[in-house]
């Protein structure tokens, strides 16, 4: 613990040494500094990464958000083995820093744009390096866009009615036509009429029987008269 306050008063103490040298400093620049990604909008995060030059040499850096006044600096960074960050005024809590000086900003906003200075070499500042900054708001609708989009969901529902429209008219036309056919064919076509004497076409008369000798001799014998006398009678 002592140790790590130490290396802050370290820090401290280089930082406030280099205070009068800042304006000195305007001019040396030569840190080409990449943006990543160009475009920004709100809530994204964008890496600030030094670059044309050979940074290894250089223990620290100090990233500010504007120029370089102490009131802007967002903190100063020193590498290892003494590894330590010292932030500044313009710290937000989003800010953050690797060995290889590139700054890192999340969640982004609108007042995030402007100007971002690095320098490095403190005490005294040897290169300097900028690039600015644009976050642009979220893309919400407008009227003209709502409207646009308006218009296009009302245009197709009617061109879903219409279609639909049609081909309902198309479907009974059809149905109409088949059961108009329907109804000609049947009356055109009489109904054959069926007499009883006539059978069917495919359908033969059924035989009859004739009867056996022994019921016709039955029949013949109940026609007998029964009593002689009455037989003679007759025979006179």
């Amino acid at each position: 613990m002592g140790r790590r306050q130490e290396r802050h008063r370290s820090l401290a103490a280089s930082i406030l040494s280099s205070c009068f040298l800042l304006t000195q400093a305007q001019g040396k620049t030569g840190i080409h500094i990449t943006v990543d990604p160009n475009l920004l909008r709100e809530g994204q995060s964008v890496t600030l990464t030094p670059g044309s030059v050979d940074l290894k040499q250089y223990r620290s850096c100090t990233w500010f958000r504007g120029t370089l006044e102490n009131k802007n600096r967002i903190f100063t960074y020193a590498r290892a083995p003494f590894e330590d960050r010292l932030n500044g005024p313009a710290f937000t809590g989003r800010e953050t820093v690797d060995p290889f000086f590139s700054l890192r900003i999340t969640l982004l906003r609108l007042n995030d744009s402007g100007m971002y200075t690095l320098a490095v070499g403190l005490p005294v500042i040897h290169k300097t390096g900028n690039a600015n900054l644009t976050v642009l708001a979220l893309a919400s609708p407008t009227s003209g866009s709502a409207g646009a989009l308006a218009g296009t969901i009302i245009g197709s529902l009617a061109a879903i009615l219409v279609l639909t429209g049609t081909l309902t008219y198309v479907f009974l036309r059809v149905r109409h036509r088949k059961d108009k056919t329907s109804t000609t064919t049947s009356a055109a076509t009489p109904t054959p009429q069926i007499y009883e004497n006539v059978l069917p076409p495919g359908q033969r008369k059924p035989e009859i029987e004739p009867e056996s000798s022994s019921e016709a001799a039955n029949v013949y014998l109940d026609l007998q008269p029964t009593t002689r006398s009455v037989y003679e009678e007759i025979k006179r």
